[in-house]
Parts: structure tokens; sequence; C-alpha cells
């Protein structure tokens, strides 16, 4: 995927000396405790998937640096990311009931986590209407969904900003998929209602 622009953002690969920033701003955004060496592994892992998907030719799943151009820090990480669930469930894939639409299967999913400092600017909406259009207009991606919790409401927030259908899952498990946003490709390549 290349590095991409928004009008505050630029979203990029990460990098090894993106360490201890994305340390910082990934345990702010998920109230974590993890140390530099305890998310160094994963960066190393992250930063190697990519060009392997890429000789693979698989889509560029994976998180990215979200850059705040102004200055160039690091206020946030957002990807495309294997998404997994019982997705005809959901209103937005029919809604069926049945013992064959309750299994499982993959969609792409959208992912962002953002510090703390910079929430409630536009940021997530803003880097994640970045990933759609690419996805979309790139990747001729049919469809997109995000996932959160029931009581993430800043989250269904930037999905209802992305003009995605909110969906609740009607079934208690599996636990974590709980409310989904599903986008499909009209033409329109991410802008927001």
């Amino acid at each position: 995927m290349p590095i991409l622009e928004a009008a505050r953002l630029r979203i990029r690969p990460l990098e090894a000396g993106d360490l201890v920033e994305v340390n910082r701003v990934l345990n702010a955004a998920w109230s974590e405790s993890a140390t530099v060496g305890e998310r160094e592994p994963w960066l190393r892992w992250q930063i190697a998937a990519y060009e392997g998907l890429s000789s693979l030719m698989q889509p560029p799943y994976g998180d990215r640096a979200i850059v705040w151009q102004e200055t160039g820090n690091i206020v946030g990480v957002a990807g495309l990311v294997p998404s997994f669930g019982p997705f005809r469930t959901l209103k937005s894939f029919g809604g069926g009931r049945s013992v064959e639409d309750r299994l499982f299967e993959p969609e792409m999913g959208l992912y962002w986590a953002v510090d703390p400092d910079y929430q409630r600017q536009g940021i997530a909406c803003e880097a994640a209407e970045a990933l759609i259009r690419f996805a979309f207009e790139t990747l001729s991606l049919r469809v997109i969904v995000a996932t959160t919790e029931h009581e993430n409401t800043a989250s269904i927030r930037v999905m209802e900003k992305l003009g995605m259908a909110i969906n609740r899952n009607p079934f208690p498990e599996p636990e974590w998929f709980q409310t989904i946003g599903v986008l499909f490709n009209d033409g329109t390549a991410g802008r927001t209602r």
C-alpha cells in the first residue's frame, strides 16, 4: 500500500524507529501498559508482513502510522485487517438465522486507535476515509467492515460518519462480534455523508 495522504494526515507503513512513539500511543489509546520490549516483536512482525504479504500478492493487511502532517508526530495507528465472523447474521448481509448463516467468513476490516490527546478532532474518520478510498478504488473491494463493543460510542460514531450501516450481532456469541459497521462500495469511495 502506498503512503496515503489526507487533509491533515499521512498514513504510512510503520518503521523500526516508531517503536517508542507507537507503544506510547497504543498504551494510551487502549489503556494498556505494554513495555517497549513487549511491543517490539509485534512491530518487527508488522514490518515484515508488509513485504511478505506483497510478495504473495495478498491484500495489504496491517497497521500503519497515522502521522500529523504539520508536526510529523504519530497520533494514531490505523490499517486494513482481516475480520472474521458470522457476517450473514447481520442485517447488512441479509440477517440470516440458519445454521449455515452462523458460519464464520472473512471480510476486510478497518482498524484505528488514536492517541487520547488527539481524539475528538476527526482523525480516526479522516484516516479511515483514506483507507476506504484506497480499498474501494485501488483494491476494488466490494465491502469493508469495522467492529467494536456495544459501549464504544466513539467508534460507533466514526462508523456513522463514514456512512457505514450499524449492525448489532443478533446473538450473544461470539462475544467480540458486537457492533459492526458495514459499507458497500457504491462508487463514492469513502466520502462521508
